[in-house]
């Protein structure tokens, strides 16, 4: 078979704002884009009949599939300059991004209502991990919305974020991509593609990116990642499919402007409150994959995926609070930091209310020019690491009159977190005006007391089996059940130790009836019922 010409394509991007606009462009739902040569030159929403879901088991059509699906593709994505997996999201209905709320880190993402902390995938197996997924190697973003739970197992309840990576292609191809900004930004990409054989390739995807942020001086994020992968038998009953990622990532984060009396403070912009010489927020993600695939005929076929992955990352961060509502008996006092007000002797238990001109725990009235703010410094670093595999078996016949597409597989996942918390800082660190905070401030350096160190380990067997029946040209029926036992193991040796063990055994039922038509020329979906409880 002879090879199509190489393909190298250049672009490049100069911005007058480190920011790129994103044009929203929505899938409806049930559908989903495609590489269509009219929606290339302004994103539109494109509703297509044809595409099938990536999983092995969904075996039909998105159109015919019980589930409301999203996709959006990686060549959307780069026409908007999306950056990372939060830049693809904004172009789906239903998704609220979050901003750390809580001390959080990684990507933050509410589907449906639902927090999807712990429903992010990737090709099919569970992501897990605390860091800022780029997009680099996206093939396109499938999210499903709705409960999931017989697809996917546990949690899905507002839905699953399925990122799609790319693999190798029996074309050879070069894409590269430069763009340069205000706020010194910078990032490129290379997309190189080249054939080994007859039925196999090679694909190269390599990430660098550094930016600042307008008015927010330090605020930096920075990363870069690489992703190889190989496939044989590409095309052909026999395949095998290699994938490995790796993201770096080593961000100076920044919490922003405290409030003071329910409103942002009223300092500038440019105001700063962390520590510069220490903050950081750092990940590290290693990533491998690999997947076979064989077709026994046309009726049977099977798909084994494997993983294995190391989820690293550090935090140290600081941001600015105020003191307690308290007062001190004497500088001696428990709690006491320099410069916080002293009571009356006669002070029960040490501390009493504070008076409203306490400068550490201001209260409508106090002076803004005497309010003075303190730093709280939680750090904490962990490694999570997961090994799973996912086997399924799919066969297609007919029953007289009946069509029948059956799945049935098995999942295992076990995932072991080692955490380990910091002392707080917050009471070693002379508090600052809130007016003028000084980013150069002393302070006791990089916190070594350990004040936690919880480890958990979950492990997750699964077993499931789908029908979807064809009743005729237009009736789909689509049964399915899945089974869980899910077990979790909590250990906190350090401070107040604590031991946890748990098992669930869950059962996760679906019944759908599809009803398709056509009209104008093309399938359309007119009714669709499903059964199914939520979880």
């Amino acid at each position: 078979m002879s090879a199509a010409p190489s393909e190298t394509v250049f672009r490049t991007s100069l911005g007058l704002t480190a920011l790129t606009s994103l044009i929203a462009a929505n899938s409806a739902e049930g559908a989903a884009t495609e590489a269509d040569t009219r929606a290339t030159d302004s994103p539109a929403t494109v509703v297509v009949t044809g595409q099938r879901p990536s999983l092995e088991v969904l075996p039909e059509t998105i159109l015919d599939t019980p589930q409301s699906i999203n996709v959006v593709s990686g060549e959307l994505i780069g026409k908007q300059g999306g950056a990372s997996l939060a830049d693809a999201l904004k172009n789906v209905p239903g998704i609220t991004l979050n901003a750390g709320e809580g001390g959080t880190h990684g990507d933050l993402v509410n589907l449906r209502g639902f927090s999807a902390g712990d429903d992010y995938f990737m090709d099919g197996l569970r992501d897990t991990g605390l860091y800022d997924r780029d997009a680099f190697n996206y093939e396109a973003l499938e999210i499903y919305k709705g409960p999931a739970s017989t697809i996917f197992g546990r949690g899905s309840t507002g839905g699953v974020i399925n990122q799609i990576e790319k693999a190798p292609q029996l074309q050879p191809f070069q894409n590269f991509t430069a763009t340069a900004g205000t706020n010194s930004e910078a990032r490129a990409t290379a997309d190189v593609n080249a054939p080994l054989a007859e039925h196999a390739a090679l694909r190269l995807n390599l990430m660098g990116m550094r930016n600042e942020v307008e008015g927010r001086p330090f605020t930096r994020n920075q990363r870069w990642g690489l992703a190889p992968t190989v496939g044989v038998g590409i095309d052909t009953a026999t395949a095998l499919t290699l994938k490995y990622l790796h993201q770096t990532e080593n961000n100076l984060p920044d919490y922003g402007i405290p409030f003071l009396f329910d409103r942002p403070a009223p300092v500038a912009r440019d105001t700063f409150y962390g520590l510069p010489a220490d903050d950081r927020f750092q990940s590290r993600v290693d990533v491998g994959t690999l997947k076979f695939h064989h077709a026994f005929g046309s009726v049977w076929s099977v798909s084994d995926t494997a993983r294995y992955g190391n989820y690293y990352f550090l935090s140290r961060e600081t941001a600015a609070i105020y003191g307690s509502g308290n007062c001190f008996t004497s500088t001696s006092s428990a709690g006491y930091f320099a410069g916080a007000p002293v009571c009356a002797a006669t002070a029960s238990k040490g501390e009493v209310p504070v008076a409203s001109n306490n400068p550490y725990f201001p209260v409508i009235g106090t002076p803004i020019a005497s309010v003075q703010v303190l730093r709280d410094r939680p750090s904490g670093s962990g490694t999570i690491k997961i090994a799973m595999n996912d086997l399924d078996f799919t066969a297609r016949f007919s029953t007289g009159p009946l069509s029948h597409a059956v799945i049935f597989g098995t999942e295992y996942d076990d995932e072991r977190a080692e955490l380990v918390r910091f002392v707080n800082q917050d009471t070693l660190i002379t508090p600052v005006a809130l007016l003028a905070p000084d980013p150069f401030e002393s302070f006791p350096g990089t916190q070594t007391d350990v004040s936690q160190r919880p480890s958990t380990r979950t492990h997750t067997v699964g077993v499931y089996g789908t029908d979807t029946v064809g009743l005729g040209p237009h009736w789909d029926l689509t049964a399915a059940i899945r089974y869980d036992s899910f077990h979790a193991a909590f250990d906190q040796p350090v401070g107040q130790a604590a031991h946890f063990d748990h098992t669930d055994e869950i059962w996760s039922p679906r019944a759908a009836l599809d009803l398709q038509a056509e009209r104008a020329g093309e399938r359309v979906l007119l009714l669709r019922n499903i059964l199914q409880p939520v979880g």
